[in-house]
């Protein structure tokens, strides 16, 4: 019976048995090559990562850079703009003080010292008794 059995069966049981020892071989060397790939990503990876991370520090030192210059240039012309102001209201001051001192010199020279003043009276009140 076991004869029988190992002739009609035997054989398919040798080829079931060899697909399955050349899946199991397949299958360990695909999941070798998929190991293999997925280290090979993971280091692809971390090396994008890394020149990323490179990358991204260099743009944010010219970034930085650019910022820095672009405030020292507003910074100037802040100050420039002040000391030009400056020297404006010290021009309209200048200005304002010489216009005040014409104002008085006018007013000083229109109005009547007291001794001219006291001979007006005089000739009104000689007026007024004639």
């Amino acid at each position: 019976m076991q004869q029988v059995r190992e002739l009609l069966f035997g054989e398919y049981q040798r080829q079931v048995e060899a697909r399955l020892d050349k899946v199991s071989s397949d299958l360990e060397r695909l999941r070798q090559d998929t190991e293999h790939e997925r280290s090979a990503l993971e280091q692809l990876l971390a090396q994008r990562i890394e020149q990323l991370d490179e990358q991204t520090g260099t743009d944010l030192e010219a970034l930085e850079s650019s910022l820095r210059n672009e405030l020292q240039t507003l910074k100037t012309t802040l100050e420039q703009r002040i000391d030009d102001l400056h020297t404006l209201m010290e021009s309209e001051l200048q200005c304002f003080k010489e216009e005040t001192r014409q104002q008085l010199d006018q007013l000083e020279a229109a109005k009547v010292s007291r001794k001219q003043l006291a001979g007006l009276m005089r000739q009104l009140a000689d007026t007024l008794e004639t």
